[in-house]
């Protein structure tokens, strides 16, 4: 290769034999090919920075929060009940084993995928809610709602008391784990999912039950237990990727079924009646 104007040709430089070969540039999936620890690190520091410069100032925005404005967010904080996936999930499944008796109106793959769709949030929200239960309780940080001058790295470890287990947010990580259960088996609703799923874990900051890097701590843990059991159904052949469209028909082969045995049940129900006013007639 030669300069304009220039004679000399440049030559490539060569490492010399047995020097160390210069690191990767970085790039925006760097982060992706870090090992596990160098991950949880990252994650650590930036809760760390967050409890620092963040918990103390979102804890006085909540203390200014109009009641109207708590009101709402109180009832949007409850998303992350627990009861509230386990419940519906537990639910549906007894739904789709009933389904199940009818063979001819809806396909066994479609009702195997919303089955492991259903697994999946229920394992999600059961395995992070349990993790975030132990952790809370045997890291013992107080809550902001307990003591007025409560200090942000204030810890009483192995307190096992409801006012001292506020990291990680117990009703973050479960909103969160179920949004990104929903997010990855429904990908084209994936931001409406989480979304819902940040606004209720963020809601617990503001309504000054927990500091904001629990709330933080919450989803994160949510998010990562359910990616890794998403990844672990998959390794089993689950069908997850195929959620959208056999939820799409199982509620439309439902729906069917049900107004075929509500005619059915009318038609028997009618002829009950029929039957009883005839027996009268004769008497």
């Amino acid at each position: 290769m030669k300069h304009v104007g220039s004679t000399k040709t440049l030559q490539p430089q060569a490492h010399p034999a047995g020097a160390a070969e210069p690191p990767p540039p970085l790039h925006p999936g760097a982060l992706a090919s870090q090992c596990m620890v160098s991950k949880l690190v990252v994650l650590a520091a930036c809760l760390f920075m967050a409890a620092i410069t963040l918990d103390a100032p979102v804890q006085a925005l909540s203390r200014s929060i109009d009641p109207s404005v708590k009101s709402v967010l109180r009832t949007i904080t409850r998303f992350g009940n627990a009861g509230w996936p386990l419940g519906i999930g537990l639910a549906l499944l007894g739904m789709l084993r009933l389904l199940e008796r009818f063979p001819d109106a809806l396909s066994r793959d479609h009702l195997k995928t919303c089955r492991s769709v259903l697994w999946l949030v229920l394992l999600s929200v059961a395995v992070s809610g349990v993790l975030a239960s132990l952790t809370k309780h045997m890291l013992g940080r107080i809550r902001p709602s307990t003591d007025a001058d409560a200090m942000v790295l204030e810890f009483s470890v192995m307190a096992f008391r409801a006012d001292w287990a506020a990291f990680p947010s117990g009703h973050g990580t479960t909103a969160m784990a179920a949004a990104t259960a929903l997010a990855l088996c429904f990908p084209r609703q994936t931001w409406g999912w989480l979304a819902i799923g940040a606004l209720a874990a963020l809601s617990r900051a503001l309504i000054g039950v927990h500091w904001l890097s629990d709330s933080l701590a919450g989803m994160m843990l949510g998010a990562v237990i359910t990616v890794l059991i998403y990844r672990m159904m998959l390794a089993r052949d689950h069908r997850l990727t195929d959620a959208p469209e056999a939820a799409f028909r199982v509620t439309l082969g439902a729906r069917s079924l049900l107004l075929v045995l509500a005619r059915r049940w009318l038609r028997t129900f009618a002829q009950v009646i029929q039957t009883q006013a005839d027996f009268f007639r004769g008497r």
